[in-house]
């Protein structure tokens, strides 16, 4: 689930936590990319894939929990800068301890809890309506799959060990069974991600020996199709999610990076091709599916404290930088309305780390702030998804599970 589409902990798009490193190259802009000639890969084309019937995952037992409870008020609870409450605050139990929150990038009325329970995992999805929670493939704490949302039915990919450091790619529905879809030498899922009509898994390179490169994985009526993802040049591309997916399944932008790079690709029937290219040696952080897409970096080291607040980089065709009181444990970016919607958590300083509060930020569709960093609640952990002008936000606050709605201009 970007998860966020939801995105993964165990692959380089995390859930809650991802890290990596900066340098004076991080003031640098993103990188347009190149006429469509000079991008070009070559030849790529989609491969029928023939899937095999795999084993029933084992599933998670659900944490116990109570229906969301509505609240007229808002005290406490900042504003959103250009954005406007859509609806009472929604507030269920949440257990304390250590816990995960995912959310797909467009699922508004869908949230996956997930609560360590030694090493496994008791993960509820809640849902605005009531309805009983989903059993999911997602049994151990620190090894989520990648989770995508195709309207009350749930995706699930991720790997399986098959022996001698061969990992299978398998893709579990809750409305159907399980499937092997690709095979390869320590092979993982990065992201999964639906649209009204297709879905898609993106992995890294499905081969006898590890290799750079990914491959995207789609589904449409039933049908499975892989494309083999090489950018051109020498760089060693790695995946990193899946930012959107046309509803054909034939045309989609992959987040891919390397230890010091990152790169919005676009794939599609005649081709692929770069749209930015970014310096983000310190670690991305996730991007919003605008046109051209905005990325969001960390400006300085983890676990750094740098005097005037911690930087995060904008890249955009016009660079910008943040300060924030302290490092995000967690970053999300949503397109909302006729803007960007950051949201993050952080502890109030990065000599203060008692006190945890989720803040967010403001960008125009070109990736300019239009307002500084709000504290928008005391809470320690937040999962976000947009849907044309709605935005909702889930965060785990001292008070339980918190639910909030909006729609921005």
């Amino acid at each position: 689930m970007t998860l966020a589409p939801i995105s993964r902990l165990a692959a380089p798009l995390a859930l809650i936590f991802v890290s990596s490193s900066c340098s004076n190259a991080c003031e640098r802009t993103a990188t347009p990319a190149p006429s469509a000639s000079a991008s070009a890969s070559s030849a790529p084309h989609w491969q029928p894939i023939r899937p095999s019937p795999a084993p029933a995952p084992a599933l998670a037992t659900p944490a116990s929990k109570a229906p969301y409870v509505s609240y007229a008020s808002r005290e406490g609870v900042g504003r959103i800068a250009g954005c406007r409450p859509d609806g009472p605050v929604l507030r269920a139990p949440s257990a304390s301890g250590k816990i995960r929150l995912a959310a797909t990038r467009r699922g508004l009325t869908h949230v996956v809890v997930a609560q360590q329970a030694k090493s496994t995992a008791l993960v509820t999805s809640l849902s605005d309506n009531g309805a009983a929670p989903t059993r999911l493939p997602w049994t151990e704490y620190d090894s989520p799959p990648a989770l995508a949302l195709k309207g009350t039915s749930w995706l699930a990919a991720y790997e399986a060990d098959v022996g001698d450091s061969r990992n299978e790619v398998r893709a579990w529905t809750s409305n159907g069974g399980a499937e092997a879809l690709a095979t390869g030498d320590r092979l993982f899922v990065a992201d999964a991600l639906c649209g009204q009509t297709a879905c898609g898994i993106l992995t890294s390179m499905p081969a006898q020996t590890e290799v750079p490169g990914a491959a995207l994985l789609t589904q449409v009526n039933g049908s499975w199709r892989r494309i083999d993802i090489r950018p051109p040049g020498e760089q060693a591309w790695l995946p990193f999610g899946l930012l959107d997916l046309n509803d054909t399944g034939k045309s989609a932008r992959v987040i891919l990076t390397t230890k010091r790079l990152s790169l919005v690709y676009r794939v599609a029937t005649d081709g692929g091709s770069a749209e930015i290219r970014a310096e983000t040696p310190f670690g991305l952080l996730d991007a919003a599916a605008t046109s051209p897409a905005v990325l969001v970096s960390r400006g300085a080291a983890t676990g750094s404290c740098p005097a005037g607040g911690f930087p995060l980089k904008i890249h955009a065709k016009t660079p910008h930088t943040i300060h924030v009181p302290a490092e995000p444990s967690v970053l999300l970016a949503r397109r909302a309305g006729s803007g960007i919607v950051l949201a993050w958590a952080a502890p109030e300083s990065c000599k203060r780390r008692v006190r945890w509060l989720v803040y967010t930020q403001r960008l125009a569709l070109d990736g300019t702030p239009v307002d500084r960093p709000i504290a928008l609640v005391d809470a320690d952990h937040v999962a976000m998804a947009s849907d044309g002008n709605q935005l909702r936000i889930w965060l785990r606050t001292p008070s339980g599970l918190t639910a909030l709605r909006y729609r921005c201009d």
